[in-house]
């Protein structure tokens, strides 16, 4: 029975899991942020301004066209401080290599990549606001 268990755990996919990410910023300019990087990739994107939730059916990116939930919330972090906190679970794919698309699922890499690419840019376009910012 024990071992039955194990197997089932073991032996379960894994591309329903969440991949987060820290951002070190105010968590209501990180959700703008996020907001307007999800919709300049995506097609369809629906937000929920109440709970700082997406759903994105079409984003672009380098694995093809998938399907998004995205979740921004306020929180700190012990190093860094102050920020928020950027959840993304992909819940599909239409990528054109489906054996690509197995090996991406079962190591969770597609949520992993995604919540990198859209955290790069909301960090970027931070860094552009600072930067305009102490500009005599």
């Amino acid at each position: 029975m024990k071992l039955a268990f194990v197997l089932l755990v073991l032996a379960m996919p894994c591309s329903a899991q969440t991949a987060d990410m820290f951002i070190k910023s105010d968590p209501v300019q990180c959700w703008l942020d996020t907001k307007d990087v999800v919709h300049r990739h995506s097609i369809n994107a629906i937000d929920d301004e109440t709970t700082h939730t997406m759903k994105a059916e079409r984003y672009s990116s380098m694995q093809g066209d998938l399907s998004l939930l995205v979740h921004v919330s306020a929180d700190t972090d012990k190093k860094k401080g102050a920020g928020c906190r950027l959840y993304v679970s992909v819940v599909g794919s239409g990528s054109l290599s489906n054996r690509g698309d197995t090996i991406n699922s079962f190591r969770g890499s597609s949520n992993t990549r995604v919540v990198h690419q859209i955290a790069d840019e909301v960090m970027a376009l931070q860094k552009q606001r600072e930067k305009k910012a102490n500009k005599p």
